[in-house]
């Protein structure tokens, strides 16, 4: 059933865009004597107007300006048939056209450069992206390279401490077995 309603739905845009004049819709009586008593499928119609529209136009009264377009909407066929550029022999429609296309040309051309630029835009982007992202992942390894080095650096004052602590005392323990051998020693006069 909505394959018969797409088909007259088509039908009748076709009769639309046809460069014919709408004829009127026939009647049984006007049909060949063959193609009398005929009915159409279940569900399917002739080529009567199709809305365009939905049946429920709820807010068409509240808009004036979807009532306006509404009330142009069957101009719309003939007006886009107007507007398509045709060269009768004008010569200036002529060059209105070459122009129109040296112009479109132009700017498809502005517009591949664009494309183009952006594009280039976009690779160096990235590249700077990445470029950043090997400095900051060095500038990580250079600063955990840095809390290590302080780190040895206190393990390091740590060890000259005890070393000095500990020759310290060594240089305390013999100055103090010096004199006690120099006082329990004889002395010959």
């Amino acid at each position: 059933m909505k394959r018969n309603v797409c088909a007259a739905t088509i039908d009748r845009l076709i009769a639309l865009a046809s460069d014919e004049k709408p004829t009127a819709p026939k009647t049984e009586a006007a049909l060949p004597q063959e193609k009398r008593g005929l009915e159409l499928p279940q569900g399917a119609r002739g080529l009567e107007t199709m809305p365009l529209l939905p049946e429920s136009t709820a807010g068409v009264d509240d808009n004036p300006m979807l009532k306006t377009l509404l009330q142009y909407r069957m101009l719309m066929p003939y007006m886009t048939r107007m507007m398509e550029p045709q060269n009768h022999g004008d010569p200036a429609l002529g060059s209105l056209t070459t122009d129109l296309k040296q112009s479109v040309g132009d700017l498809q051309l502005a517009q591949r450069d664009l494309r183009l630029t952006v594009q280039d835009q976009l690779v160096q982007m990235k590249r700077v992206e990445e470029e950043m992202n090997r400095t900051r992942e060095a500038t990580e390894r250079n600063a955990s390279e840095a809390s290590e080095l302080v780190e040895d650096m206190k393990s390091m004052r740590s060890l000259v401490r005890k070393a000095a602590a500990f020759l310290g005392t060594m240089l305390a323990a013999l100055v103090v077995l010096v004199i006690w051998l120099l006082i329990r020693t004889p002395h010959p006069h």
